[in-house]
């Protein structure tokens, strides 16, 4: 017999599709930790719940201002730095194929 996934709503379970098994059969449940969005449901329901999670996250913002602009300016040093020890390793590069 194949498990099948549902939300439980009001005190029952309402199952995401429906199961083809006999009329009283006996079931078995369990609570699970994240039961959000299981990684293998692919039911149009999971995916526009996964999809307005995204939208969601999307508009939330990661960073105040005054982090953006310090994570801006900390990411100018590196590429300063990373530029300045471009021609030593280009050159360490360069030895190992002469």
């Amino acid at each position: 017999m194949s498990a099948i996934r549902g939300t439980y709503i009001n005190g029952m379970i309402v199952p995401d599709s429906v199961p083809n098994w006999a009329e009283g059969a006996r079931v078995s449940m369990t609570l699970q930790e994240s039961s959000d969005f299981p990684a293998d449901d692919d039911s149009p329901e999971a995916i526009t719940r996964r999809v307005a999670l995204m939208d969601e996250f999307e508009r939330a913002p990661v960073m105040t201002d005054v982090e953006a602009e310090e994570f801006e300016r900390l990411l100018k040093e590196q590429r300063a730095v990373e530029v300045g020890m471009w021609q030593k390793w280009t050159q360490g590069i360069g030895k190992l194929f002469s």
